[in-house]
């Protein structure tokens, strides 16, 4: 119930911080077949290691990506632990033609940004951060017309620890969708994927408390069901 709870609290981190109402447009959870992702390199690995629900996933080295249509304004999420030294890569405008990508990384101690034209590897702004073992982190990406940042949150979900910005300039394209990455310890995994998006309605108003509210609530209580 604890992580029903703290998935909960971010969406009302988000919300109030922008002003507006974020409503979930994806979820992945792990709990099923790997049949909407698209594999490069090793095949990914279903774990019981997982933040919520029963599984998670180590992509063994390879890049898994997906379809889904992101655009300027989403907010990208995705939970990542690590048992030993490695990185999780949360990816963005994903194509066949490759992916860009922030990576926290406990075998450096640093979190980044990378473009990976072909699923390549091209370093990009970074700075260091002290990555503890079996510890989750909320990685985050807000993909903007003009820079993408990245966030590093605790445990809670809730408490931001480090932020990273990076002029699109410098990325790849960023018309695609999403892709994820693990390497090192088998045991580092990824879990609870979700991307939020903008409804433009205000919180401020009682319609938009509404709207936010019943959101907070199908957040939390769907993860029950």
């Amino acid at each position: 119930m604890l992580k029903y709870l703290v998935a909960g609290m971010f969406g009302l981190s988000i919300a109030f911080s922008s002003q507006a109402a974020l409503v979930e447009v994806f979820s992945e959870d792990f709990e099923s077949s790997l049949d909407d992702w698209t594999t490069v390199g090793n095949q990914p690995i279903l774990t019981s290691d997982a933040f919520e629900g029963a599984q998670s996933v180590n992509t063994d080295r390879g890049f898994i990506y997906n379809d889904f249509a992101l655009q300027a304004g989403d907010v990208i999420s995705v939970w990542t632990k690590f048992s030993g030294e490695g990185r999780s890569y949360l990816g963005f405008g994903a194509t066949d033609a490759g992916t860009n990508s922030f990576v926290l990384s406990s075998n450096t101690q640093d979190y980044r940004f990378q473009d990976n034209p072909d699923f390549g590897f091209t370093e990009l702004n970074i700075t260091t951060f002290s990555v503890l073992f079996d510890t989750w982190y909320r990685l985050e990406v807000v993909l903007g017309t003009s820079e993408v940042v990245g966030k590093v949150y605790d445990t809670d979900g809730t408490t931001l620890l480090g932020s990273l910005t990076q002029d699109v300039g410098s990325l790849g394209a960023l018309d695609g969708g999403i892709s994820l990455r693990t390497f090192g310890d088998s045991a580092n995994v990824l879990d609870l994927l979700q991307v939020f998006r903008d409804d433009s309605i205000a919180v401020s108003s009682p319609a938009g408390i509404s709207v936010f509210a019943a959101f907070c609530i199908a957040l939390v209580f769907r993860r029950k069901s």
